[in-house]
């Protein structure tokens, strides 16, 4: 599969921004170049229909997956099995220009963020190694 990565942040000077990426060698060496960057928004586009839209930046990250077009279910992942180490509270995303709150309930460690967008890479689905819960639409 192929996806093509778009920078949702306003003013970013990201060089992926636009890039079509099939393999995860360079999906991985992209996650590991952006996480330092402040927190912002990102989205894997894939050329299946769907795409997992992510929030980047420092150790921890979410992730949403749901169809290119916009229709539900939303999901997000969530760890499975594990207490929650992040505490209550939101992390904050920027796209495009506006700050964006995320329940850090539903973050993920950067390392599972990568397991999980490699995965979808590969195959076009959901990673078993989290759990999906469905988002009421907003």
């Amino acid at each position: 599969m192929k996806i093509v990565l778009h920078d949702f942040e306003a003013g970013s000077e990201n060089p992926y921004d636009g890039l079509q990426v099939d393999d995860s060698p360079t999906l991985l060496k992209i996650l590991d170049d952006l996480q330092y960057r402040d927190p912002f928004i990102l989205e894997l586009e894939g050329d299946n229909g769907y795409r997992m839209t992510i929030g980047i930046g420092g150790p921890i990250c979410c992730v949403q997956y749901g169809a290119n077009n916009g229709d539900p279910p939303y999901l997000t992942a969530v760890l499975k099995d594990e207490v929650q180490t992040y505490g209550r509270g939101v992390q904050v995303y920027l796209c495009g220009g506006q700050k964006t709150q995320f329940d850090i309930s539903k973050c993920l460690p950067f390392t599972t963020l990568k397991t999980i967008s490699c995965h979808f890479l590969e195959t076009g689905n959901r990673s078993s190694a989290v759990d999906w819960i469905e988002l009421e639409p907003a």
